[in-house]
């Protein structure tokens, strides 16, 4: 019985299909994040020729086109689109911040007029359009007012009512689609909320099309493109790259989306694709998070699942964290990491979540899954106890595994830095360039900007190509809206991250958190970079870096 009611909703969708044709064939892609380099329109390429094959009728672009405004790339771009379809095709893009942002000195941004030009895109930044009797509304990253936004969208619903409108955006709302509870706009969802015949379709948040939470339904219907872009996951120093597109069909009752790996060109899960009924009744919504939570069943390991530990030598200076995958259907394996205090007792100090294997081939997906930890997060001798929660698309949480496990000798480093007091010995500044030091109030920073860096004493980069650092902060941070923050350390001219983000939790978060990264180009200087719209106040109550022993 479960996930019987998306699976009658998806099959009920697939037999009103049968054998009718749609009135618009759209292929998505979003976070080309295309760069001068030719080779970097590969996956552009490989997109448009798939959509080609498929007979689209119009290809969206959710935004980020460029990594930052090369009017190079944006030639090789152009030249890849007209190389596939050269008799034109229709196409809508989202201006976004990306295709703005000057190479070499972020504060400047171009006008969109230049990116329009550079692109050849054949509308405005914001625009509308009716494509086979359809409306499509198209929004930039940033727009002069929610007033404006919510006036287009109410005078589009008062012409075309009983039609779907297609929002064509490059940020989804707060909370929605994943990944939307970082990186998601507070503004938008209320706005979105009064109109339930919109379908939202963004990008940004750079998700695998894999993940069922690139479909949500609340009051409205909001779809995520996913990305075509290399680029840091939160769980791994590795780079990943997902290459997955959308084929958006929208017929008479109904729109369909289907998901299609570039690599092999197949459709995933083709018996059911995400099937959004029209008109749409937010009561009976298919991918409703509640309805979807309710449906679906328990994660859970195999019976015999156990933890493994096994540090890269001894002394150690990471360890290996190895256990089975749990099914069906999991995110992610919350780890969280308890060590014993002087009482005896268990307390957190740690935890990560560490993405599921359900990026890969279904018949791949019963792979161990393996995380590292830095020594950093230990002390030789003392005992840590861990707990693995698999926790599935839809929030639901399976029976954890459980281990204990001592830390073996640990590799010495040589610290290059170290501050007990780094509220007094390190700025802590708003922007990415030039700005001011936040202002302190009862030994916290109060944060209220969107990005703010803390710098260190530049002398401590000085060192070869390829030197194993580590960085280590223990962190305290207030908070109390939904939305989370994100950290990384990065060099900021040229922008170069080098590290995987590390996330701090609503609520008040005091934790411990250990980064190990490479020096990767001479001249670099890193910075610890906070970037969100969360108002907060942060303490840093210690800081050090370290070189790795080899």
């Amino acid at each position: 019985m479960k996930k019987l009611f998306l699976t009658v909703s998806s099959l009920f969708c697939l037999l009103l299909a049968a054998g009718e044709k749609p009135i618009l064939k759209a292929g998505i892609i979003t976070d080309t994040h295309i760069t001068p380099q030719e080779s970097s329109c590969f996956w552009v390429e490989k997109a448009l020729k798939f959509f080609k094959k498929n007979k689209v009728d119009l290809v969206i672009n959710c935004g980020d086109i460029a990594d930052e405004f090369y009017p190079e790339g944006y030639r090789h771009y152009r030249n890849t689109i007209k190389k596939i379809y050269p008799q034109g095709i229709r196409e809508i893009f989202a201006y976004a911040f990306h295709d703005q942002i000057h190479p070499g000195n972020r504060s400047i941004r171009h006008p969109y007029s230049e990116l329009q030009a550079a692109l050849q895109i054949p509308h405005e930044p914001m625009d509308f359009r009716l494509i086979n009797g359809l409306p499509f509304l198209i929004f930039p990253q940033k727009i002069e007012s929610t007033e404006l936004y919510e006036k287009k969208l109410a005078d589009t619903a008062k012409k075309f009512p009983g039609k779907p409108i297609f929002v064509i955006d490059h940020i989804p709302a707060l909370n929605t689609t994943h990944n939307s509870i970082a990186a998601g706009s507070i503004w938008k969802r209320p706005v979105l909320n009064k109109f339930p015949q919109v379908i939202h379709i963004s990008g940004h948040t750079h998700n695998s099309l894999f993940n069922e939470q690139c479909i949500w339904q609340g009051e409205y219907t909001a779809v995520n493109a996913g990305c075509l872009k290399a680029f840091f996951s939160s769980d791994t120093p590795e780079r990943n790259i997902y290459t997955e597109v959308l084929i958006m069909e929208v017929y008479r009752n109904k729109v369909l989306f289907r998901r299609y790996s570039l690599p092999d060109e197949k459709e995933y899960r083709p018996s059911t694709p995400w099937c959004v009924p029209l008109p749409f009744v937010p009561e009976t919504a298919p991918y409703n998070p509640k309805r979807r939570y309710a449906d679906s069943e328990e994660p859970a390991f195999p019976a015999d699942a156990k933890i493994s530990f096994t540090p890269d030598r001894i002394p150690f200076t990471n360890v290996e964290i190895s256990f089975p995958s749990a099914s069906p259907d999991v995110l992610t394996c919350n780890i969280a990491v308890e060590r014993k205090n002087q009482q005896g007792k268990f307390e957190l100090f740690t935890e990560k979540d560490i993405s599921s294997n359900y990026k890969l081939p279904e018949n791949e997906r019963n792979k161990n899954l393996k995380t590292f930890l830095p020594s950093g997060y230990f002390e030789a001798g003392k005992e840590y106890r861990f707990t693995i929660t698999p926790i599935n698309f839809y929030g639901k949480k399976g029976k954890a595994l459980k281990a204990v496990w001592k830390a073996p000798e640990i590799r010495k480093n040589q610290i290059l830095f170290e501050s007990r007091t780094p509220m007094e010995e390190l700025p802590f500044i708003t922007k990415l360039t030039g700005g001011v030091q936040l202002k302190k109030e009862n030994g916290f920073y109060i944060y209220d900007t969107y990005t703010a860096r803390l710098e260190f004493p530049p002398e401590i980069w000085d060192l070869p190509v390829g030197t194993p650092l580590r960085f280590t902060a223990v962190i305290h941070t207030i908070q109390n809206q939904m939305k989370t923050l994100l950290w990384d350390l990065r060099n900021l001219s040229p922008r170069r991250p080098v590290s995987p983000c590390v996330i701090t939790k609503t609520g008040n978060d005091l934790r411990l958190h250990v980064i190990d990264f490479k020096l990767q180009v001479k001249g670099d200087k890193y910075c610890f970079l906070l970037q969100g719209d969360v108002p907060c106040k942060i303490r840093f109550n210690y800081i050090k870096v370290e070189k790795l022993s080899r």
